[in-house]
């Protein structure tokens, strides 16, 4: 089946799927994680949260919760000291004063960017390897896992197609939305 083509034909619905499905994880679970409204249990939303992050290789918890409860909702939206500023400004170029083509030039330019997807890419995967331990000890076992299983089973292109892509280019793609 494989090597007959037909199983592309699912390829694009499960990218779709993937991607939906890892947002929907990100902007509902994690995010109800950080306003302590998953669960009762503030342990419990701590690990849920840790969990998922390391899982999709989003960034690290703690610092999301940081970010997200104490800048967020604070005089510091919408600053150079917001995240989501940050994000817009040094990763895609965007800046105040561009024009409206401008600006949408280079949103459409940084969606197809090697370069953008790459910076956002390592910066993901290092904000779980370098947190604290016990949850770099975690985010490292998951990656190694994730690659052993993979050379041992010798399904890189498996691996390159149906996870990392949709889970980099395609989800990054995805926070733009």
């Amino acid at each position: 089946v494989l090597h007959s083509g037909f199983w592309l034909l699912f390829l694009i619905p499960s990218w779709i799927a993937t991607v939906s499905g890892a947002r929907t994880l990100h902007v509902m679970i994690v995010h109800y994680c950080t306003h302590g409204r998953f669960s009762n249990n503030s342990k419990a939303n701590k690990w849920v949260g840790e969990f998922l992050s390391i899982l999709l290789t989003l960034r690290n918890y703690e610092s999301y919760l940081q970010d997200h409860v104490y800048n967020h909702h604070t005089k510091r939206l919408q600053t150079l000291e917001d995240e989501t500023v940050k994000f817009l400004f040094l990763l895609a170029g965007l800046r105040p004063g561009m024009t409206r083509e401008q600006l949408w030039r280079k949103f459409w330019l940084t969606l197809v960017s090697p370069g953008f997807h790459w910076k956002l890419f390592v910066a993901r995967v290092t904000s779980n390897l370098s947190a604290p331990f016990p949850i770099n000890l975690f985010a490292w076992s998951y990656i190694l896992l994730l690659l052993g299983v993979t050379a041992w089973t010798q399904a890189w292109l498996v691996f390159l197609v149906v996870w990392l892509f949709p889970m980099t280019i395609l989800y990054q793609i995805s926070l733009f939305t």
